[in-house]
């Protein structure tokens, strides 16, 4: 069989903004790194609960942000959120702050190393030991200066922070407790994943159902599920490539999961949680276009909150439905599209040869026609143009390398 000559990664999935075609080539830079060693960390200053404060870093390009939980005290061991903004903002707690209430945890914006303009593989790997030192910088000027649970270290950003978050997770992932990742994803890496690292690990995607990045963030849905990660998955309603207003549902209880509930949910909580899916679930068995019911239906069993009320009537009520609903048409053929299209999604990051990219293009284009009706019958269409993209690349790569020799 033919290897596939030139290193294409499936950069043409979709048109995603400019930095991730810059990130993407970096991806697969996941193992076999030095680790960098901290060269330098800003003047101690003195962090209260409920303040946000800015730290310099020297060898960041703005100051970090830190912002200890309203309810902190020394006296107990905090988790941490690392969050890396997007490529407009600046450092920012304001976010994950949001989606805390405040509350449980320590926050930290990140300053990114610098940008990332290379454009080879030396130099791309070059930038990932910059932003791998900063981020142990700021990680050891909060052991330093706050009680924190370094157990419970998350890393997390959104769109440029999501993609970078992606990439450092590859190499930071033993000691890092979670990650979350939001209007980002995964693409093709030539290096595989360690999976022994993110199995049974709370790993959360958000992404707007109509954002260029949707493809790839399935892709990281794809690739942590298969990997063991207990994964959250989230799509923010008619919306593209913005980072969402508001509180988003099912991030705020990914985040209570890791939080508060880590050690066990009180029982008035319960109770309430228990409460809240009854009533989620009567609204929602009582609309009456079936496939709008399925996608509210699945979407309710992706709440982490679920795992909390457990063996309740009310979870077994839930996962009875979508069941059900699973069985019978038009529900039956969406389940059945998800299904065929979530398998060629995981051949479509994992191609050697191009023969078996053909035969992945060839088997979306059946899917595409017999699946027309259904939602990822229509992403199947649009992975297909991707993956042609790639592979006429990979034929004109490998006809350059045998009349080269």
């Amino acid at each position: 069989m033919k290897k596939i000559a030139a290193a294409l990664s499936l950069l043409a999935l979709r048109a995603i903004p400019a930095f991730v075609a810059i990130l993407a080539p970096a991806y697969a830079f996941g193992q076999g790194m030095p680790a960098p060693t901290p060269s330098s960390v800003g003047e101690k200053t003195a962090a209260q609960p409920g303040i946000e404060i800015s730290i310099p870093l020297r060898d960041a390009k703005d100051a970090m942000v830190v912002y200890l939980p309203s309810n902190y005290t020394a006296e107990a061991k905090w988790p941490v959120i690392f969050w890396y903004h997007g490529p407009e903002g600046a450092p920012s707690t304001a976010f994950a702050k949001r989606h805390t209430g405040g509350l449980d945890f320590v926050i930290v914006g990140m300053a990114y190393a610098g940008e990332d303009n290379a454009r080879t593989e030396g130099a791309h790997r070059a930038y990932l030991s910059r932003e791998l030192a900063n981020f142990h910088l700021a990680r050891r000027w909060i052991i330093e200066h706050a009680s924190v649970d370094q157990s419970r270290f998350f890393m997390a950003g959104v769109s440029r922070g999501g993609w970078l978050t992606s990439m450092l997770c590859d190499l930071e992932m033993r000691d890092l407790a979670g990650i979350a990742i939001l209007l980002a994803g995964r693409l093709r890496s030539s290096t595989p994943v360690v999976g022994e690292f993110f199995k049974g690990k709370p790993v959360y995607i958000g992404v707007g159902d109509k954002d260029p990045n949707l493809l790839p963030s399935l892709q990281g849905r794809e690739l942590y599920r298969r990997h063991g990660a207990t994964l959250t998955y989230e799509e923010y309603a008619g919306l593209d490539h913005q980072e969402p207003a508001g509180i988003m549902p099912l991030f705020a209880a990914w985040l209570k999961e890791q939080g508060s509930y880590r050690k066990g949910i009180p029982v008035a909580e319960r109770a309430r949680l228990e409460e809240h899916f009854r009533t989620s679930l009567r609204s929602i068995m009582i609309m009456d276009d079936p496939l709008a019911k399925y996608e509210r239906l699945a979407a309710l069993c992706e709440d982490p909150g679920l795992a909390s009320c457990a063996g309740t009537t009310a979870a077994m009520e839930i996962e009875s439905q979508l069941s059900a609903m699973r069985t019978v048409s038009p529900m039956k053929e969406e389940w059945a599209a998800e299904q065929s299209f979530c398998k060629l999604l995981w051949q479509s990051m994992n191609v050697v040869t191009l023969a078996q990219m053909k035969q992945v293009l060839d088997s979306l284009h059946g899917l595409g026609i017999k699946s027309a009706g259904t939602r990822y019958g229509k992403l199947a269409c649009e992975l297909e143009k991707g993956v042609a993209k790639a592979y006429q690349k990979s034929v004109e790569a490998t006809e350059r390398a045998k009349h080269s020799k």
